[in-house]
């Protein structure tokens, strides 16, 4: 993500952890346990958040894509890829500062894989999906050949 986005996420978790704590914190009616186990709870959710969010990515390697979220992790070998582009994103009018244009990778059966922060508000997007492309098409072997059936909305290449 980055460091210059990840710092303003951290501020948020910790300003939203403090607002929810003070009023524990602030009423003299709650045991000190309490208290302390609210602070611990409200500390590890917002470690996380933070964690997660500087850990979010794409990663391209040898054996495919590799999506990680806040969550999970998607994985989408080479082989399985039908295809890679760029859509309009449909948050763009509701967002401020949000991206234009999103990538995302198109799977078996038409499963459908954001590509985290490969968007044009953060990279050279034409030039990412080109070089992902190249990849991908080098990955996926001689042998590939688009999934048959399935209504899965790719283009082959």
């Amino acid at each position: 993500m980055g460091a210059g986005r990840t710092a303003p996420v951290v501020v948020a978790a910790v300003l939203a952890a403090v607002g929810a704590g003070l009023p524990v914190w602030a009423a003299p009616d709650v045991v000190g346990w309490v208290q302390w186990l609210v602070t611990l709870v409200l500390g590890g959710l917002c470690a996380w958040f933070a964690v997660g969010a500087a850990r979010a990515a794409t990663v391209a390697d040898a054996d495919g894509l590799r999506v990680r979220g806040f969550l999970r992790v998607s994985r989408l070998p080479w082989s399985q890829v039908q295809d890679i582009r760029t859509e309009a994103n449909p948050a763009a009018g509701a967002q401020r500062r949000a991206p234009l244009r999103v990538s995302h990778a198109y799977g078996p059966r038409g499963r459908r894989v954001a590509l985290r922060y490969v968007d044009d508000a953060r990279v050279d997007l034409d030039r990412e999906i080109a070089f992902l492309h190249r990849v991908w098409q080098e990955q996926r072997g001689d042998t590939w050949t688009p999934e048959a059936g399935g209504g899965a909305p790719y283009r082959a290449r």
